[in-house]
């Protein structure tokens, strides 16, 4: 009887432990995935930092008026979206990468100081954001290929000499991830803005910070949830890994008042990079708050590194 017992509480426990983890699985990645009403809570307020990036009314007139519109479908069946924006007469161009839970128009400011500088600006909407198509946020990993298959459609539609791989928090692990697989010769710097190690880290920190848990055994189980229904794990995720493999100039970005990707994972991505690579921290700049925090230190570093590099034959 009590052998009886023991054994249903371990399949309840075990049970329980799988809820849990699909919740947390779901909760992280999955597209408009809506809390049950048992978890609502009020929201936090919002950081005042990111009052600097609202763009003004003709900053968004200039963009919607200007832009077009790319499309591609993915090998895996998925309608991907990006915006161009095309400079006159250059033949540089940003790919810019969005991050988590975020689309494009969140980086106006950026594309449009790009493009006064000269620059032709590419900003996909990354899988399952924006009005791209997909079920599941990939932190990078799928969407290192897709960075890859916007080059190639980059390089055939425009011709550009120099590109440049730019992203901001997901967009810079996505940008880091990229830069680990083979590219084309006319892609010659990459710029990574509070990007983290790997989402296994990321979501490691998260887990402790948001819900103080310990990893085991939920990360655990919630990877291998990830790896069946959106065809990774956590761990393969990984910018640390890639960075060891790129060979092109990487510029390391990280606001020193971090804590949502914390700032020591500046340091180990930077020592881990086996290319030529240039760093810049911003003191008391909090998560994708290091353009606002010191626009004008900000702004020439990137392009000081980007004549650099973009200019190399």
């Amino acid at each position: 009887m009590i052998l009886r017992i023991l054994i249903i509480l371990v399949i309840l426990l075990a049970l329980l432990l799988l809820l849990a983890a699909q919740f947390l699985f779901l909760y992280s990645l999955k597209r408009d995935f809506r809390l049950p009403a048992l978890f609502h809570r009020q929201a936090a307020p919002a950081d005042p930092g990111f009052d600097a990036l609202i763009p003004t009314q003709e900053e968004n007139d200039f963009f919607d008026s200007h832009i077009t519109d790319w499309q591609y479908t993915s090998p895996d069946g998925l309608r991907l979206h990006a915006y161009y924006l095309e400079a006159a007469h250059s033949d540089k161009a940003v790919i810019l990468c969005h991050g988590y839970n975020s689309n494009p128009r969140d980086l106006i400011k950026y594309i449009l100081r790009l493009h006064r500088e000269g620059y032709s600006v590419l900003a996909p909407d990354a899988r399952a954001h924006g009005r791209s198509e997909g079920k599941f946020r990939g932190m990078g990993w799928p969407e290192r290929l897709d960075i890859a298959q916007w080059i190639q459609l980059l390089i055939l539609r425009t011709g550009p000499a120099s590109i440049a791989l730019m992203g901001v928090s997901m967009g810079a692990a996505t940008v880091m991830m990229t830069a680990g697989e083979p590219l084309p010769k006319q892609v010659k710097a990459v710029i990574e803005d509070c990007g983290y190690t790997s989402a296994w880290e990321e979501f490691k920190a998260q887990l402790k910070d948001q819900f103080h848990l310990p990893p085991f055994p939920l990360l655990y189980l919630s990877s291998l949830l990830c790896r069946i229904q959106a065809g990774y794990r956590f761990g393969e995720a990984s910018a640390l890994k890639q960075v060891k493999k790129c060979r092109i100039p990487m510029l390391f970005i990280h606001g020193e008042a971090d804590t949502f990707v914390p700032y020591r994972f500046l340091r180990r991505l930077y020592s881990a990079a086996s290319c030529p690579r240039e760093m810049y921290s911003v003191p008391e700049a909090r998560h994708a708050l290091a353009m606002p925090q010191n626009p004008e230190g900000y702004w020439n570093t990137v392009f000081d590194f980007l004549e650099r590099n973009l200019n190399i034959s």
